[in-house]
Formats: C-alpha cells, sequence, structure tokens
C-alpha cells in the first residue's frame, strides 16, 4: 500500500502515470520508497495520503487523468517481436462501485469458478470510495461481490496476492492495511460470507506490516506469506499462521548486500523448501530470489539464490512458476538488456538466464505479473505498460527458443483495460486464459477479461 498511496501523490502533484514504474527510472524508484517510509506509521500522513487518493480519484472519473499523453504512433521500424492473428478476446467485467481497482489476477476454485478482489469498493469507508472486495466471476462474466471489507480508520485493502483456498470452500488473503493496528491483517472467508481475522499485524522487530503478497498453504492447513514492512531490519518478513491464528516469524530480512527487502511475490513451495522474490534488497539493492529451508530442529534459514543487477533484471514483483525439473521462472519488472524488464529462469544449480527482454516498442513493458506455463512449455503472461496511450500493457506468449507473440495489446479506457499489476499469474480453464487489469474499462476501475491460448 506504500507503494500505491506514494504514486498516487507523485500522480495528483506531478501528473506521471499511475502504472509502476513510470518512465523516471530508477531515480523515481529510490523516490517512491524514501516518501513510502515516511508517510508510513504516521497516522497525519496517512490521512495526507487518503486525501491525495481522493483527489486522484475524483480527476480519474473526471477524465482528467486519462489519457495523459496524446496517441503516439510505435517506434520507427514497427513492431519487435510478432502479433498473434485471431486471438479471441473479450472483457469479461467492468468494475464500477460494487468493486474497484482488481488489484490480484484470478484464482480457479474446486468448484470451477474464479475468484479475486477488488483493492477499492464495496462501500463508502476508507475515505469514501471503499475499503475493497471479495468477489466470485463466473466463465461468462457473471460477478458476484461476496464480501465487503468494513475497515476502520482508513484501514482494510486486499494486496496483489491471488487467493486460495481449502476443499470445504474457504477463500484465504491478507489486507494491506486492516487488522487491529491498520498493519495488515490475514483473513478467511467462509462460503457463508463470514470472515474473520486470523492475524493482525503489529509491525516492529517481532512482527511484520503491511502484506502486499498473497498466501500459500502446506498440507496441514497452515498458511505462510510475506509482509513487505517492519520485522527484526524493518525491510520485510516471512511468517507462518496456523489457522488457530498463531503466527511464528520464519525469517526477517536484513537488507543490502548479503540478504533480501521488501518482498512483494507469494511463496512457492519446492520439496518443501520455500522460494520467492524480494523488491530490492541483495548485492546491488535490484533485488533478489531466496530460498527458505527447514531443518532438523525446526528452524528456517534463509539464502539468496540470485542477487539482481540491473542488466538481467530489476525489482521483481511477481510470483515464481515452476517446472517439472525445478527450474523457476519469473519476472522483473525493470532492468534487462532495454530497461523496460524481463523474464527469467533460474535452474536448481543456481544458473540464471535471461528468457526475453522487453524492448518497449509494442511488445510490451514493464511484466508486473507472474508467468504461466503451458504444457508444451510455452510462457504466458502480462504487462503492466505506463498508462501512457498506445502502452497500456499487453498478453503476451513467450516459446522456449525466446520468440515472443503479442496476444493482445490492451487499449485503455472505456472499452477495454490497462494496467495489468496481479502478482499471480493467468488462470487457463478450458483453453482461454483469464485475469485482471486494475484500471481501464467502462468506468476507468479495472475489467476481467479473458482471451484464447
Amino acid at each position: 500500500y506504500s507503494e500505491r498511496t506514494t504514486v498516487a501523490i507523485l500522480v495528483t502533484e506531478s501528473g506521471h502515470a499511475p502504472c509502476l514504474p513510470s518512465r523516471l527510472g530508477k531515480s523515481a524508484e529510490i523516490l517512491r520508497a524514501s516518501v513510502a517510509h515516511a508517510i508510513i506509521g504516521d497516522v497525519n500522513k496517512r490521512e495526507y495520503v487518503m486525501s491525495k487518493l481522493a483527489n486522484y480519484r475524483a480527476r480519474r472519473r473526471a477524465g482528467m487523468v486519462l489519457p495523459l499523453a496524446a496517441v503516439a504512433a510505435l517506434a520507427a521500424g514497427g513492431l519487435s517481436t510478432a502479433l498473434a492473428k485471431g486471438a479471441s478476446y473479450e472483457v469479461l467485467y467492468n468494475f464500477a462501485g460494487d468493486g474497484e481497482i482488481p488489484y490480484d489476477n484470478l484464482k480457479r476454485s474446486n468448484s470451477g469458478h474464479l475468484y479475486g478482489t477488488t483493492l477499492e469498493g464495496g462501500g463508502t469507508g476508507c475515505g469514501g470510495n471503499g475499503c475493497g472486495t471479495v468477489f466470485k466471476i463466473t466463465k461468462s462474466g457473471a460477478e458476484t461481490v461476496l464480501y465487503s471489507f468494513e475497515g476502520s480508520g482508513n484501514c482494510g485493502f486486499p494486496g496483489r496476492g491471488t487467493l486460495i483456498n481449502d476443499s470445504a470452500g474457504n477463500l484465504y488473503g491478507m489486507t494491506i492495511l486492516g487488522g487491529a493496528g491498520c498493519e495488515g491483517s490475514v483473513f478467511e472467508l467462509a462460503p457463508d460470507g463470514t470472515e474473520t481475522v486470523l492475524h493482525s499485524f503489529g509491525g516492529g522487530l517481532g512482527d511484520g506490516a503491511y502484506p502486499e503478497a498473497g498466501l500459500t498453504a502446506d498440507s496441514k492447513g497452515n498458511l505462510y506469506g510475506t509482509t513487505q514492512e517492519a520485522g527484526a531490519h524493518d525491510v520485510g518478513t516471512v511468517f507462518e499462521v496456523a489457522l488457530d491464528g498463531t503466527e511464528t516469524l520464519l525469517h526477517s530480512f536484513a537488507g543490502p548486500p548479503n540478504d533480501g527487502a521488501y518482498p512483494r511475490a507469494d511463496l512457492l513451495t519446492i520439496g518443501g523448501n520455500i522460494y520467492s522474490t524480494t523488491y530490492q534488497g541483495g548485492a546491488n539493492n535490484d533485488g533478489t530470489v531466496f530460498e527458505l529451508v527447514k531443518g532438523k530442529k525446526g528452524a528456517w534459514t534463509e539464502k539468496v539464490l540470485h542477487s539482481f543487477a540491473g542488466a538481467d533484471g530489476m525489482g521483481p514483483w511477481a510470483d515464481l512458476t515452476k517446472d517439472s525439473a525445478g527450474n523457476v521462472y519469473g519476472t522483473a519488472i525493470g532492468g534487462g538488456a532495454n530497461g523496460y524488464g524481463d523474464v527469467f529462469k533460474l535452474a536448481p544449480d543456481g544458473t540464471f538466464t535471461v528468457l526475453y527482454s522487453f524492448q518497449g516498442s509494442g511488445d510490451g513493458e514493464y511484466p508486473y505479473s507472474a508467468v504461466l506455463m503451458a504444457k508444451n512449455g510455452d510462457l504466458y503472461g502480462t504487462t503492466g505498460g505506463t498508462q501512457q496511450a498506445p502502452y497500456f500493457g499487453t498478453v503476451f506468449q513467450l516459446a522456449p527458443d525466446g520468440t515472443e507473440t503479442v496476444l493482445h495489446a490492451f487499449a485503455g479506457s472505456p472499452n477495454d483495460g490497462s494496467c495489468a499489476l496481479g502478482a499471480g499469474p493467468l488462470t487457463e480453464i478450458g483453453g482461454y486464459l483469464y485475469g485482471t487489469t486494475y484500471e481501464g474499462g467502462s468506468s476507468n476501475l479495472g475489467i476481467a477479461f479473458r482471451i484464447k491460448e
């Protein structure tokens, strides 16, 4: 949440685009991070941020924010990748009031329906535009709000991590704020709509704060996740929460140069070990891929598997994806050969490979979301774009030989989405890929979409 509120301030005061990161480069990332640290935890400053958000919302609804620039021609020489012909794409649902700004991708439940959350909407709390919702959407686009967060003192707001479910149909997720101290929460939502806060984060040295990712569960139902702030060094934590609400801190990140900082992605489990990324930290403060291993006595040991260095990527936000050989795949929102982010692979022996660097000339830029792996090895994902026409983001396919194909280029409000920012991958059902964008659509409050794989 600190990242988004900081961006809202920059948007309302400087006019820069709301999709992160903007074209200002790494200096803007550092600026946003420093401002984020200044605003979190101070009630008066939080109220200031909420007022700026309200200003931005009003301008967005009035059409004063979009578009920020006139539609420009694509870079000279045409597209740098192949455009898919005949890809079947449709907007399934336009969010408007019942839920606003879907900040995560969709999760398929055991019942076959799709579930997700919106960052805002669902009421009049949290500054007047609602504290967020949990919703269900059918494959044909019928949407139902299952729960509207009430918030307290401008608290609430579900994060960008994908919901998970158990065999009984309960859903689990986190809110960025909310909870007893307004520093985030872990929640359970029963099929009858009853919401239970399993854990309220307390911040400080012994707990985390402001979780932005989703949860991962083990076979016993214990929940695992990350917080982007607090812990022993105030740069984030990895935690476990039992279903009775008991929380155990597994790791406090220490930051650069020897550890990661500010984790924003869901956790991935392989053979009992935990893998994920941090947005910053590592040897170059450009982010890390890390592993947590549980010892015989129950203690967890963390190891940095890769420190990003700019040319191989910078600022990973997305979840990791694994294949049957134990390789993990992910995206970095910046850096790479051209500065627009990349798709990477990390082998079990530690070999790191950049599979594709986005070029920013129609092939997409700034991939925030995880990639989905098909049976033939193709990877599917989205790019966030910049909210400056025509760069509203894309849906892409990446073949094992490195050939990238744009399946769809988002066109922005009012007829299409923009800014695909969810941490999780697209969801595949019956040959279609389902996802969300956090802006765009008829009300510029986000959409749900599907596209033929």
